[in-house]
């Protein structure tokens, strides 16, 4: 069974506990955009990471935009994901197993 190993960063760490402990109904806005918890793999350590993520949705689909802010780098949950692309999807207090599949930028 893996192990969670909560963000370094003490906000990622505060949303996530909030956000889980309410049931999606407290910790669900950042700067006024709907937030979700993506839980997912590390890549190195092997154990549970959770990311709360702006929801951006397509239809019925759920799309994870690794951006980092606008950075030209990819945050590590991306390769997180690039390495193992299951992940546990919390909208609210639904829960979502999905295979990810990740598309190419376009122009």
């Amino acid at each position: 069974m893996n192990k969670y190993i909560p963000s370094t960063s003490k906000w990622v760490r505060d949303q996530v506990e909030l956000y889980e402990k309410s049931n999606g109904t407290e910790g669900n806005t950042v700067s006024d955009f709907p937030v979700m918890i993506v839980t997912n793999i590390g890549r190195k350590s092997g154990a549970i990471r959770k990311t709360p993520l702006i929801t951006v949705k397509d239809g019925d689909r759920y799309v994870l935009i690794a951006s980092q802010g606008g950075s030209p780098k990819h945050p590590n949950w991306y390769y997180n994901l690039r390495a193992n692309p299951t992940v546990k999807i919390q909208d609210g207090s639904i829960i979502y197993l999905s295979l990810i599949h990740i598309s190419a930028p376009t122009s």
